[in-house]
This record gives structure tokens, C-alpha cells and sequence, in this order.
């Protein structure tokens, strides 16, 4: 069941539902960004995640983020989604990003999760 919550919204967001997975997201969930960037760390809730990373993101954007699915598998209530996104930049700088998301997936929710991403571009974007 958690494959194909995470398989489902995920092709949603593939076709142009920029919140497919993020509606997934319990309120009480716990995200870690890898890494040193400004967006790095572990965020103890939904909205921190979103005030913070998603909207940081979203305003360096010029247009919306595009993924396209490597893989997903699962093992019990784990969800690995391996994917690629692109998006313009209000700088000129290409966003393509390499993502690797780890989450944990009970009720029909992402309940924590590990981002790991680049980085170095992430800096690039935000910087």
C-alpha cells in the first residue's frame, strides 16, 4: 500500500500536480535535508518543511519544477523514490536535480523522510 500511495502521487506530479506528494505529507512530519546549505537540517514539522525549503525553492524558480521518476521501490512502510526534476531559474542557473527521497509511509502519509540531493547546486540556486 505505501508503493502505490507514493507511486500514485508521484505520476500525478509527473502530469502537472506540483502538490501531489506534498498533500501526502502528515502535519507531523519530520524531513532532513543533507548536507551544509542554507535549506539543510532536520525540520520537525510539515509546515517548517514548506516555509522553509519548499518556498525558498519556489522563489528562485521562474517556472514550476518538473520530476521525472528513476525508480521507486519499497521494503515494509519504506519508500525509496529516486527522481529527477527541472525547473528555470530566475538567475539563468539550469535546475536539474538529482534526488533521492527515503520516507517513511504509514495511514496513507509520509510521516519523516530524508532528502539527498545535491547540494553544491542547491547553493548555486539559492546563492
Amino acid at each position: 500500500m505505501p508503493l502505490k500511495t507514493i507511486q500514485t502521487a508521484f505520476r500525478a506530479w509527473e502530469e502537472g500536480d506540483a502538490q501531489a506528494v506534498f498533500r501526502l505529507m502528515a502535519p507531523q512530519l519530520k524531513w532532513r535535508v543533507i548536507g551544509s546549505t542554507e535549506v539543510s537540517g532536520t525540520y520537525q514539522n510539515k509546515s517548517a518543511f514548506l516555509d522553509t525549503v519548499n518556498l525558498k525553492l519556489m522563489r528562485a524558480l521562474s517556472g514550476p519544477l518538473t520530476p521525472k521518476v528513476e525508480r521507486i521501490f519499497a521494503a515494509g512502510n519504506t519508500v525509496v523514490a529516486q527522481f529527477t526534476s527541472h525547473a528555470p531559474t530566475n538567475s539563468g542557473i539550469d535546475y536539474t536535480q538529482t534526488y533521492c527521497w527515503v520516507m517513511e509511509v504509514s495511514n496513507g502519509q509520509i510521516q519523516s523522510g530524508t532528502a539527498y540531493l545535491d547540494t553544491a547546486l542547491i547553493d548555486q540556486v539559492l546563492n
